[in-house]
């Protein structure tokens, strides 16, 4: 996977600073269509990652690179939580076991990831590269 920034775009957000440590990966995260902001002005870049954010992310990162995963027919019994722009995205994340619901049958969209959660979810989107190059 190749996701470069373009040092000709200017990101938008009012809350980045050019200078922030993160400001050339979020470049290449937002021109690759990887992740966006909440608004053209405004990012967050402070904000907890929720797990429907995180599932969003990681099949951007799969259609970036040609994938069309399929959508899972499972179900869970929060998926009404689960916000419109994101629904597909969490079960396409499930159907290539990118992210896993709870053992009670729950997904929790709106939970924060955990850093052991953030690790998992990197280590599983580099696994599926890996079988499938």
């Amino acid at each position: 996977m190749s996701a470069n920034p373009d040092d000709s775009i200017t990101l938008t957000f009012q809350d980045i600073k050019d200078t922030a440590w993160y400001a050339r990966e979020l470049n290449a995260a937002i021109v690759n269509g990887i992740a966006k902001g909440f608004s053209t002005l405004e990012f967050r870049p402070e904000a907890l990652v929720n797990r429907e954010q995180a599932a969003k992310m990681l099949i951007n990162v799969l259609l970036s690179e040609g994938v069309a995963p399929a959508v899972t027919v499972q179900q869970f019994s929060d998926e009404s939580d689960i916000s419109v722009w994101a629904f597909e995205d969490v079960k396409m994340a499930m159907e290539q076991q990118l992210v896993k619901g709870y053992p009670d049958n729950t997904f929790r969209p709106k939970q924060g990831l955990t850093r052991a959660e953030a690790a998992t979810l990197i280590y599983r989107l580099r696994e599926h590269f890996l079988q499938n190059a």
